[in-house]
């Protein structure tokens, strides 16, 4: 709910089934209103084709970035730019989930860029007009001794400098570094000698404060009449979406290490270890090198302190004896500045407001500046109960970054109040459990976390008003048609479950499929204790329920990122290296044959060297577009699958070089899917610079197959893996020598390995 971003989830049929409510910053939309609506209907007409051809795409295994234009009322629109993935329950599709960015303002930059481009190539005699009414678009002429001989205003607002100040002065002072400016002298170069234009080049300048712009830069020559050339730079500072690119990074790399530190303090069960923990969790994840924890009291000192984290145990002792009630608190709150959902930014100007017996200042200086992180400063961020009444704080200090805080870097320390505020209430909860039965069921009313009391015979006989929630039932249906054993996705994980509780007495932290009443299936973290008779039967058992359905989507999203190339969209050398030995170890498993294509792009190097990176990767991607056309369908993603399933996959092996992996193939079946590859790259034609050029592979194949018999070696009935990775080895490199061959015999061929890998068997088929 806290992302700039418009996170969604779709049926198979494309209805919202969940939007967060950012949508509504960018329309009239009420995010209760469209659940169950088409996303079509949401979609402009002319784009509704594609829109739907991508949902396809989807459904059927490829996860896809698309673009467009979102209709906010009858006649206006925004552009979009979203990515998806399908949904999946047992292997099938069974919706889409997504998160779409508005490229709006983008869009609309980019198309003055280019118009202004158009412009002044087409009409030399007009670029005054344009230069005078292009809105936010810096330009300036360079001549050919790299001085700035024009400077409009917009590039004073950019730069922070004037025409006074900039006029005759090498362009390249607004650059950071030697290799920068030696950079620009090339292109500029390049513009006056070879007469070439380059547009959108992503730069990063300094401006006249010092501080870093990020800028989509642009140069062309033209010659005016006084026949002096000039070169035409513009630029259009793009710091904002840079930042929010490289926020978004951020955050997701917070929520990864947060989704594991959590994962690992929810096992610790000593309290003083517990909160001990989460402070140097807070420092670990946070922009803050000090922390503070306290919890309010009934009486003085109507706080307790519960965890510090790189503060004196002087000062520790001096705050806790001063009375500090939560109405300071929220006085704080009223009085400083808001950030986050919870948070309060109390710069040191208004430390008045503060007690100052109860202040620690901060142990390091820091450069003054209007942006910058004082000593005396202060950030407090509040821990709230289910009812939104604040039971904590959590106040930080000493900045790592020296940075005031924003809504961004407050973001990870409100996920810890949250995560902390539960963690509180459960366990107060639990001490109140004990001491008393009539306190726990009043308590369990307002906590998230769902409780229930079942019968050994599996009726439900009491829930809490969050299980009620969370299964979607009403109260009267607890003991009638619903049964414990309908909330399990299948009656075998129900029998495991029970068989498990019967030996044991509880189960902890065990993550299951479950379903709610509607039938739809989320991921919960149960924990169980039973209560036996004498006849050690169970009399009943008490259960909590967690769902932890977006945490698993988090942990899915963090494994796929991990395994999946960035460029491409294909697997990654990772994934390769992990995948390839299993996939032998298959092979030998049932006699079947195995083949590796490996390949590279003919001159890639000389191409990427004339037309640079942005127009090699374009290159790389579309070869592995065609790679992907061309294979059988890939099964490796599914949760459950037939081992004998045959599908092939690709992987970037590195650079510009792929690996193919075609199990149950042999080389000359592997032959004829390279030969199909390669000749339908050969016809691709790509345009850098204007220019129509193609582009060649060359490909090396080599298998491995299995060979009766037993093996000589071992008699053992399993295989370890160190065996399958050595296989693996042998036949990357046949295949890789063949790719070579391929390469000196003249390149644009497949050449088929001469050696092979042999498999043999060292335990006894498997019976089907």
């Amino acid at each position: 709910e806290n992302v700039n971003h418009v996170i969604f989830t779709l049926d198979q049929k494309g209805n919202f089934t969940y939007i967060n409510p950012v949508l509504e910053k960018h329309g009239s939309f009420k995010v209760d209103s469209l659940l169950g609506k088409s996303f079509l209907d949401l979609v402009h007409p002319e784009d509704k084709p594609q829109v739907e051809e991508v949902f396809r795409q989807i459904l059927g295994g490829t996860a896809l970035n698309f673009e467009f234009r979102l209709m906010v009322n009858d006649k206006d629109f925004r552009h979009f730019r979203a990515f998806c993935r399908a949904i999946k329950d047992n292997g099938q599709p069974r919706g889409l989930m997504g998160i779409a960015s508005d490229i709006t303002e983008r869009k609309k930059a980019a198309e003055e860029l280019n118009h202004a481009y158009n412009e002044v190539e087409r009409v030399k005699s007009q670029l005054k007009a344009i230069i005078d009414n292009a809105p936010n678009l810096a330009i300036q002429w360079v001549n050919s001794k790299g001085e700035i001989t024009f400077w409009n205003p917009q590039s004073e607002t950019l730069f922070g400098l004037s025409e006074k100040e900039i006029i005759g002065q090498p362009f390249s002072h607004i650059f950071f570094t030697q290799e920068q400016k030696e950079e620009f002298s090339q292109l500029l170069h390049d513009v006056f000698e070879q007469k070439k234009s380059f547009v959108q080049l992503e730069r990063k300048i300094k401006k006249k404060s010092g501080k870093i712009a990020y800028v989509l830069m642009s140069m062309f020559p033209i010659i005016p009449d006084d026949n002096d050339p000039l070169a035409v730079v513009m630029e259009i500072d793009i710091t904002s979406q840079y930042e929010a690119q490289e926020n978004l990074i951020t955050m997701n790399q917070q929520l990864e290490k947060f989704s594991l530190i959590s994962a690992e303090l929810l096992t610790i069960e000593n309290e003083e270890k517990f909160f001990k923990s989460i402070a140097e969790a807070i420092v670990s994840i946070s922009d803050f090198k000090r922390v503070l924890i306290s919890y309010f009291i009934p009486n003085p000192p109507y706080r307790r302190i519960i965890a510090t984290y790189g503060i004196k145990k002087e000062d520790i002792e001096k705050v806790q004896a001063i009375h500090m009630p939560k109405e300071k608190y929220l006085n704080y709150f009223q009085e400083g500045i808001k950030l986050g959902h919870q948070s309060c930014y109390i710069p040191h100007d208004k430390k008045a407001i503060l007690d100052p017996e109860a202040i620690i200042p901060g142990s390091q200086d820091y450069p003054e500046g209007p942006d910058s992180w004082h000593k005396e400063d202060g950030l407090l961020v509040a821990m709230k109960d289910t009812k939104g009444e604040i039971i904590g704080i959590i106040s930080v200090d000493d900045s790592k970054s020296g940075r005031r805080p924003t809504d961004e870097t407050v973001r990870p320390l409100e996920i810890f109040a949250n995560f902390l505020s539960e963690a509180l209430q459960k366990r107060i909860l639990s001490q109140k459990i004990k001491s008393s039965e009539e306190k726990f069921r009043s308590l369990i009313c307002n906590l998230k976390t769902g409780i229930l009391r079942i019968s050994g015979k599996g009726v439900i006989i009491e829930a809490n008003p969050a299980a009620l929630e969370m299964l979607k039932l009403e109260p009267n249906e607890i003991s009638d048609s619903f049964r414990f054993s309908d909330l399990f996705f299948s009656l075998q994980e129900f029998a495991q479950f029970m068989k498990e509780l019967e030996i044991n007495n509880q189960i902890k932290n065990k993550e299951l499929r479950l379903c709610r009443k509607n039938h739809e299936v989320f991921w919960a973290s149960i924990t169980a204790t039973a209560i036996k008779n004498k006849t050690g039967q169970i009399i009943y058992f008490d259960t909590v329920i967690d769902d932890i359905s977006e945490r698993k989507k988090l942990e899915e999203e963090i494994k796929r990122f991990s395994i999946i190339d960035e460029l491409t969209g294909v697997y990654n050398r990772r994934y390769f290296n992990q995948q390839l030995p299993e996939e032998i170890k298959t092979a030998e498993r049932w006699r079947s044959s195995l083949s590796l294509i490996m390949l590279d792009i003919d001159d890639f190097k000389s191409y990427n060297d004339t037309y640079h990176h942005l127009e090699g990767d374009e290159v790389i991607k579309e070869l592995a577009c065609t790679i992907l056309e061309n294979i059988r369908k890939d099964y490796t993603f599914l949760e459950e699958k037939d081992e004998k399933s045959a599908g092939d996959w690709v992987s970037r092996f590195g650079g510009d070089e792929f690996a193919i992996v075609l199990p149950g193939q042999t080389t000359k079946e592997a032959f004829i899917v390279a030969e199909r590859i390669r000749k339908k790259f050969e016809r691709i034609t790509f345009n850098p610079e204007g220019q129509k050029v193609s582009k060649t592979i060359s490909l090396g194949i080599a298998q491995c197959f299995f060979q009766g018999g037993q093996s000589k070696e071992t008699k053992a009935k399993s295989i370890p893996r160190a065996y399958f990775e050595k296989k693996a080895s042998e036949l990357v490199r046949l295949a890789d020598k063949a790719l070579y061959q391929a390469k000196n015999k003249g390149k644009n061929r497949t050449i088929i390995a001469q050696e092979s890998v042999e498999l043999r068997r060292a335990h006894p088929p498997l019976r089907e």
